[in-house]
């Protein structure tokens, strides 16, 4: 029954540590960066800043939709820290329908 434990547990720790690698690199990413900063441009209404270009960065940068859904999520992520609810709602939206 042990056994069962410390598998299950070191799987655990494993996608733990999987998944703060990923959001470390997206961190470093300077097209991440980008993404987060067209989307905040898209929510606020800035006008050189469209939803298909967004989307046209997007297929450009993501290799996989399973990526381009990590990216878009993290981007909103980014941006949470320094948008207003108003413009946390909107790129939530934003996000479900990039995403």
């Amino acid at each position: 029954m042990s056994i069962y434990f410390i598998l299950i547990a070191g799987l655990v720790v494993v996608l733990f540590l999987y998944r703060r690698n990923v959001l470390q690199r997206f961190d470093q990413d300077p097209a991440q960066h980008r993404l987060m900063e067209m989307l905040l441009g898209l929510a606020v209404g800035r006008r050189d800043v469209t939803e298909a270009s967004v989307r046209a960065y997007l297929d450009q940068i993501a290799t996989s939709p399973r990526n381009r859904r990590a990216r878009v999520i993290h981007a909103v992520l980014m941006a949470r820290k320094g948008a207003t609810q108003q413009t946390y709602t909107r790129l939530v939206e934003l996000s479900r329908k990039l995403g």
